[in-house]
């Protein structure tokens, strides 16, 4: 028995060194399928830049529409220059970690601010950047939101200017680094999202303004204690108050006995936004925290949106995947927006906000505008105050 137990034994180790290095192998191989698919996307994507460009005798692209064209259309064109920027681009996106699906899927409509429609949805999806991409997102969902930087991979130019004229200044200048425009000199943004749920190695978040396909480069997760800024008490303190002889009271003197203050929403200290998710937020501003002037009192106004009969009736017929007509093969399916209130409010929000560029406003403003949602094609008119949903069909026919 002593004799067959020992051959037992060796074989048993002799499996398990079999085992691992089988497990050995077939890492390797994982790895090695990583980086095949690696290499595949990146010729992929050359081969696509390939055909989308052709060098000019200044050695720039030759976009394949005219910007009067663009301009008429009201839709971006789905090419990326090959100028420096556009370089910068293509370096940027073979270190993506994944991509966003996102219920915008041209830049008409989508906000420029994700705070400005909180009703907004996208699912991001990682790419193979490990052999278990699920066992990365481990642990994220004991947070409420994420911090997503991303890659502007639809910017266009040969060059970034120091200058540049966001929408909400209607025509004036700013720096570059003052604002928060998507053409810069290293085409990164930052967005702040909240985290729905997760599945797999599928991010679903709400809150967005990132168009559909949007490369994502990094995802770390918002903590209020690192992320808001420390504001100390002598700062609370308007300056009236600091100029004149005060005795401080016992409530104030156990205030003044913790080293700092921490304030709950710092940003809406100053930024009294228009939008009425946030409205409610705002107080009283603080010295310690400063925001630029424009952003309380901007020259573009906020809009009143009005819906015609036919776009009520039209938004009606849509639903959703919590709807009990939802129909797969219908055309009137929603496939991220959670419900019909949803779409009507994710509307309202990006229009009261008015999206056009600060060209359309003053020299297109009688042209009718269009952006899509999701499912939804949206045609409206702006006036000086009001801007009037025309219709709202569905985008897949």
């Amino acid at each position: 028995m002593d004799g067959s137990g020992q051959v037992i034994r060796e074989r048993l180790v002799s499996l398990e060194c079999g085992v691992g290095a089988a497990r050995r192998e077939l890492s390797k191989l994982r790895q090695q399928i990583c980086d095949m698919k690696h290499m595949l996307r990146s010729e992929i994507n050359k081969i696509k830049h390939l055909t989308q460009h052709r060098p000019n005798t200044e050695g720039s692209a030759v976009i394949n529409c005219s910007e009067a064209s663009r301009r008429d259309s009201g839709k971006c064109c789905n090419v990326v220059t090959a100028g420096p920027i556009g370089r910068k681009i293509d370096v940027f996106n073979e270190l993506a970690i994944g991509h966003i699906e996102s219920c915008f899927k041209e830049k008409n409509g989508t906000p420029r601010q994700a705070a400005v429609c909180p009703n907004t949805r996208g699912v991001i999806i990682l790419h193979d950047v490990f052999t278990n991409p699920e066992h990365s997102l481990e642990g994220l969902t004991e947070y409420s939101h994420i911090w997503i930087i991303f890659l502007f991979h639809k910017n266009g130019g040969d060059s970034t200017k120091a200058k540049v004229r966001p929408p909400r200044l209607d025509g004036r200048r700013v720096g570059v680094f003052a604002c928060r425009t998507p053409h810069r000199p290293n085409p990164i943004g930052l967005t702040l999202a909240k985290l729905v749920d997760i599945q797999k190695n599928e991010i679903n978040v709400s809150g967005i303004d990132l168009i559909d396909g949007t490369p994502i480069l990094d995802i770390k997760p918002y903590i209020p204690s690192y992320d808001k800024p420390l504001i100390s008490e002598a700062s609370l303190l308007t300056r009236e108050a600091r100029d004149k002889p005060h005795k401080a009271t016992a409530d104030e003197n156990k205030l003044l006995a913790s080293n700092s203050v921490r304030i709950d929403n710092p940003v809406s200290m100053f930024q009294k936004t228009r939008n009425e998710h946030l409205s409610a937020q705002c107080i009283t501003p603080v010295d310690g925290i400063r925001t630029a002037s424009w952003l309380n009192d901007p020259p573009a106004n906020t809009l009143e949106v009005q819906f015609t009969e036919k776009a009520e009736q039209q938004l009606s017929m849509f639903n959703s995947r919590n709807d009990e007509r939802y129909d797969h093969a219908s055309k009137w399916q929603m496939c991220m927006l959670p419900s019909v209130d949803t779409a009507r409010q994710a509307i309202v929000q990006i229009l009261q906000e008015d999206p056009r560029s600060v060209y359309r406003r003053n020299k297109c403003s009688s042209d009718l505008y269009k952006m899509s949602i999701d499912n939804l094609n949206i045609t409206c008119a702006f006036e000086e105050q009001t801007v009037k949903v025309i219709s709202i069909e569905p985008k897949h026919t």
